[in-house]
């Protein structure tokens, strides 16, 4: 929650610079609500129901700030109650973060401007006239500027490049994604490395360990909505897991291959490098938010192949290659198998499936899947069922965290340094490269409010 509370913030001597900024503030709110309610009968109409023009309570104006603020700010709790007392009274003051300040004063902002437009036309303009510009009046400081991204991080600089990805008005669902054309491919045909280089990888983690079946990306065509591609397809290609293991070997040990990787994927493009890529799997990270709004974090085993140790947020599978005769599996599909496999969640355990990112982990090869769930559970109930659940043996142990800007920013520092070189958060983690991806769709989805057209199973 944002802390408005004046304790902490007042000093000792006079009203200072904050304190008159925040009298001026509640001054201004004070103006425009009698500006708005002037010759209007007084009533009450409620906290939780849009304003039509006439009698703007106090109230009823702090929700509609607050549900703007979920929009503007959806990492912090924005307290109806406590909006109310900021707005006129003087136990609350502004957040004395700017980001947060900033966040408020738009919110305010865009609820007055709505707020004025619906009065006006039962009004004479000239006489209701505009609200307050509150950032610009009471920031305290130049506004920081709008920005396309939250965080000031390239998914790319660790090896994460983006196909697709998907938002409230444009939202993959089963429909659009149940297409999976596969590919049997003789020989490898790959040109990324020296086929030597990779065949001595492939003798060795095939001499220790082949691994389960599994399914390799080589093409896709895209949702774009457009006459001619309505749907998500994905070309995939037979795979063992020993592949993904080899090619991600590899390219750790001879990072200028992947240098020159990453180079060509920028020149020639992602589809054409894709076609060309060694085998390897597809993979899908699902993060879980429980009934408490904290998410869900996986240790993996010190004893496992890959990334031992580490920290995910959520479950994490691959897609399998079918079995004689059986179905491809769907995004979807693989979604569902990794919730219950991994955490024991069944479809009547969450509210559905939100898959909001697609794209090419290129350090192994890899296609990447991101989804998200928000359970009907709380945490304790989700860590039994994953104490229980059929790949129990993947997690070495849990934690629930609050997912705000300043844990998402700690993760990205560990990531900082580019695909190889990992660093430990403040929070004493190391974190798995995808949960920085993770975590930034999370943000997304929840900031755009995507669970709402959740797809469910």
């Amino acid at each position: 929650m944002v802390d408005t509370s004046g304790a902490g913030n007042r000093r000792p001597r006079g009203r200072d610079a904050r304190g008159q900024l925040n009298t001026a503030f509640r001054a201004a709110i004070a103006e425009d609500w009698k500006r708005l309610n002037h010759g209007q009968e007084k009533r009450r109409p409620g906290r939780f129901v849009p304003y039509d023009g006439g009698w703007l309570t106090w109230s009823q104006l702090a929700e509609l700030i607050s549900q703007e603020l979920t929009v503007i700010d959806p990492e912090n709790l924005w307290d109806g109650t406590a909006i109310d007392e900021l707005l006129h009274r003087d136990n609350r003051r502004l957040p004395q973060d700017t980001i947060e300040r900033q966040n408020l004063l738009e919110g305010v902002q865009r609820v007055l401007n709505r707020c004025f437009d619906t009065a006006a036309p039962s009004r004479r303009r000239a006489v209701l006239g505009q609200p307050h510009d509150y950032v610009a009046e009471f920031l305290g400081g130049p506004p920081l500027p709008p920005r396309y991204r939250d965080f000031d991080f390239d998914p790319a600089s660790v090896g994460f490049f983006r196909i697709s990805n998907w938002n409230k008005a444009h939202f993959l669902d089963r429909a659009r994604a149940r297409d999976v054309q596969t590919f049997h491919h003789t020989g490898s045909g790959q040109d990324w490395v020296d086929q030597a280089l990779l065949d001595r990888y492939l003798d060795e983690e095939s001499a220790d360990n082949r691994g389960s079946s599994c399914t390799s990306l080589v093409g896709y065509e895209e949702d774009t909505r457009e006459a001619q591609s309505q749907n998500f397809v994905l070309k995939v290609a037979y795979s063992e897991y020993y592949q993904h293991v080899a090619i991600r070997r590899l390219l750790r040990d001879h990072p200028a291959a992947y240098d020159l990787v990453s180079t060509r994927i920028r020149r020639e493009g992602l589809r054409q490098m894709i076609s060309r890529s060694p085998r390897s799997n597809i993979a899908m990270n699902v993060t879980i938010t429980a009934r408490s709004g904290r998410v869900l974090l996986i240790r993996r085993p010190d004893g496992a192949r890959v990334w031992p140790g580490f920290f995910q947020v959520g479950p994490h599978e691959t897609m399998n290659w079918p079995s004689a005769g059986g179905p491809q599996e769907t995004c979807f599909d693989l979604g569902v198998r990794a919730l219950w496999e991994e955490a024991g969640l069944g479809p009547d355990d969450y509210e559905g499936l939100v898959i909001s990112w697609f794209g090419f982990y290129a350090v192994e090869a890899s296609g990447y899947f991101f989804a998200h769930v928000r359970s009907r559970l709380g945490e304790s109930e989700i860590t039994e069922r994953i104490r229980r659940a059929e790949s129990a043996f993947e997690t070495e142990d849990v934690e629930w965290v609050d997912v705000n800007r300043s844990f998402i920013q700690d993760v990205l520092r560990g990531w900082a340094a580019g695909p190889w070189r990992p660093r430990e958060t403040a929070g004493g983690h190391f974190f798995l490269p995808h949960s920085t991806v993770s975590l930034l769709e999370l943000y997304r989805v929840r900031r755009e409010r995507m669970f709402e057209v959740a797809e469910h199973p």
